[in-house]
């Protein structure tokens, strides 16, 4: 069992090298997909305007262009009680509440419930979690 695992694990891993940016958006739009970054947040203000900043810069959210990769950008505030929300929009995410997606649905607290409501949150085809 522990060698099928191995198996599968060294054929399931990459590095990040394998996987330059200009190649993975060449690919992304050659098969007519797209790609969403959610940034599950609560009470992340001191770090969610840099990491929006960055990747903006980055990948050229919402812009055509050799790096373009990126079409959507969402912050799923998960009930912060800081700036989080307008730190995030500042920056230039589109920031949703978590009770206003799917909002029949009670509120509770945790990240893989701001994940999931992320997941709703987009139009994407592929959706990528980073954290806030």
């Amino acid at each position: 069992m522990l060698e099928a695992s191995s198996q599968w694990l060294a054929s399931h891993s990459w590095a990040a090298a394998q996987w330059p940016a200009g190649r993975v958006a060449d690919d992304v739009r050659a098969a007519g997909l797209s790609v969403a970054v959610v940034l599950p947040a609560l009470n992340e203000a001191a770090t969610v305007g840099p990491i929006v900043a960055a990747i903006r810069a980055a990948l050229q959210v919402g812009q055509r262009g050799s790096l373009g990769i990126v079409d959507e950008l969402v912050v799923v505030d998960s009930g912060s009680t800081d700036d989080t929300a307008a730190i995030a929009a500042a920056a230039g995410a589109r920031v949703v509440r978590r009770e206003d997606v799917l909002g029949e649905l009670p509120p509770v607290a945790g990240k893989g419930e701001a994940m999931w409501r992320g997941l709703a949150a987009t139009t994407s085809d592929v959706v990528v979690f980073i954290d806030a």
